[in-house]
């Protein structure tokens, strides 16, 4: 973290505040920005310093859900230590400042105070521990193919029905935050575009992508996963799906990127292995052994990649 960014102060103190006085997350974040309650998250009014130390005033809790009380806890400074949250608070508070009723921890966007959401929270730790250099991390973005794969060395991020451009705009929107600190990036998109886009269409959406992706990330090993056959439209798009992944296939290698036959695995006798999707909405999506395949596919292919 860099203490001298405005923002790496806040979840600076929003940490250490949350570990001294062993909180739940929804005394201190609201799961969105519109949903911040005054009474039950932490303002800026909540927190009051009495010469070295913190007096922190919780009006909600598991157990006090109507109010009846106030609890007060008091959180002391530890001199001469990057960790004392007393320090962080105050360092907080002066980079941005605020009136009693805003949020205790909170942004500035386009010049309103807004405060920082569960989301937002979450992810920055979740960047923060992958920084750490554990060896062989790798992320999979994805539609919603890949969205309950769950390996012990990757981390998932699924956006439910995102085309080509939104995996797109999510890598560009999560650049410096979420997305950092991996050795290997998998993508697999273009499932939600196949009725939309023709296959020249395919090759400049995946253009965009892949060429996005190695700018964001130039350190990083680079894999794009190849559409899946599904059987709730083979008939229609098997061939189409055919096609773009010899495309995708070419611009890969144009690209020097990667390139995952993951579809091969999807095939028996040139049709999709209907026991590998989800009987109940007719194949549009894995079932739970079709998505364990596809989670063991990437672990594998990733291991020679990084």
């Amino acid at each position: 973290m860099d203490l001298n960014d405005t923002q790496d102060k806040t979840f600076w103190s929003l940490f250490l505040l949350a570990f001294f006085m062993m909180s739940r997350k929804s005394n201190l974040v609201p799961n969105s920005e519109k949903e911040f309650d005054e009474n039950k998250q932490l303002c800026r009014g909540d927190i009051i310093i009495e010469n070295d130390v913190l007096i922190i005033i919780l009006k909600w809790s598991k157990t006090i859900q109507f109010g009846q009380r106030k609890l007060r806890i008091p959180i002391s400074s530890i001199q001469g230590s990057i960790l004392c949250p007393v320090n962080a608070y105050k360092n907080m508070i002066k980079a941005i400042p605020a009136v009693k009723k805003d949020p205790a921890f909170c942004k500035v966007k386009k010049g309103r105070i807004l405060p920082i959401t569960y989301k937002e929270y979450q992810n920055k730790l979740r960047y923060l521990i992958q920084k750490t250099g554990q060896p062989g991390t790798f992320l999979i973005v994805s539609d919603s193919i890949a969205k309950y794969v769950k390996l012990e060395n990757a981390d998932v991020y699924a956006f439910r029905g995102a085309s080509i451009g939104e995996i797109t705009y999510q890598l560009n929107k999560n650049k410096g935050s979420i997305y950092g600190g991996y050795k290997c990036l998998v993508i697999h998109c273009g499932t939600n575009d196949i009725h939309i886009l023709s296959i020249d269409q395919f090759k400049s959406a995946y253009c965009n992508l892949i060429s996005t992706a190695k700018l964001l990330f130039p350190s990083m090993v680079i894999a794009l996963s190849g559409i899946l056959p599904r059987p709730v439209d083979f008939e229609e798009t098997g061939q189409k799906i055919k096609d773009v992944n010899m495309a995708l296939l070419n611009l890969c290698l144009s690209y020097e990127v990667e390139f995952i036959h993951s579809y091969r695995y999807f095939l028996k006798c040139g049709k999709p292995k209907v026991e590998l999707f989800a009987y109940k909405d007719g194949g549009l999506h894995l079932n739970c052994e079709g998505t364990r395949q596809l989670g063991l596919y990437f672990k594998r292919r990733v291991a020679h990649l990084i």
